[in-house]
């Protein structure tokens, strides 16, 4: 996901991206109270594993696009989370058990707000991309120049109270114009 967050005003949950359905098991990134950077796979028992990183030095960057690599991969015995930031693997949370990944569906889903179509960010958007496998810290790092290094003329910008759905197709939409967000096209210099 190539991503710019704008420092958030308020002191509350602020979802950019939660994937699942509600009450069931889901896979959520956002800015926890605290401005503290927040990914967490909710399981099939409603278990939540975390990972939470800074802003700043040593963490996710605020008010710049930066790649985020955001996954989650089960094994028959471990489960892992791994957050990496423009190619660096920034935290990793290994646990020694299988979780119950229960239905989750990452083709259903919200981005610009959590599952209930609330708490939304407000960051901008240039490509947001989903792998039907865990990728190694070898292959993000070597994904991360596609990403950063080409221009960032175009944009979805989110507002904190925009969003989109995937639909039958597989398109994301919105179809209720006051709560689609704004697409920023930039000239190149």
């Amino acid at each position: 996901t190539l991503v710019r967050i704008s420092t958030p005003l308020d002191d509350r949950r602020q979802c950019l991206f939660e994937f699942g359905e509600p009450g069931k098991a889901s896979f959520a990134v956002y800015v926890a109270p605290g401005k503290i950077f927040t990914i967490v796979f909710i399981d099939a028992k409603s278990e939540p594993y975390p990972i939470k990183v800074p802003f700043g030095d040593g963490g996710v960057p605020l008010g710049e696009f930066a790649y985020l690599a955001c996954q989650i991969g089960v094994a028959d015995r471990t489960t892992m989370l791994r957050l990496s930031v423009n190619g660096k693997t920034i935290q990793t949370l290994n646990l020694p058990f299988k979780a119950d990944l229960g239905a989750l569906n990452f083709k259903t889903g919200i981005i610009g707000a959590d599952l209930t179509k609330h708490n939304g960010a407000a960051f901008d958007l240039c490509e947001l991309v989903g792998y039907t496998c865990t990728l190694t810290e070898l292959q993000v790092n070597r994904l991360s120049p596609y990403f950063l290094d080409q221009p960032h003329h175009d944009y979805l910008e989110f507002n904190g109270k925009q969003w989109m759905q995937r639909d039958e197709k597989g398109n994301m939409v919105q179809a209720e114009i006051a709560l689609a967000p704004t697409f920023r096209k930039t000239t190149p210099k």
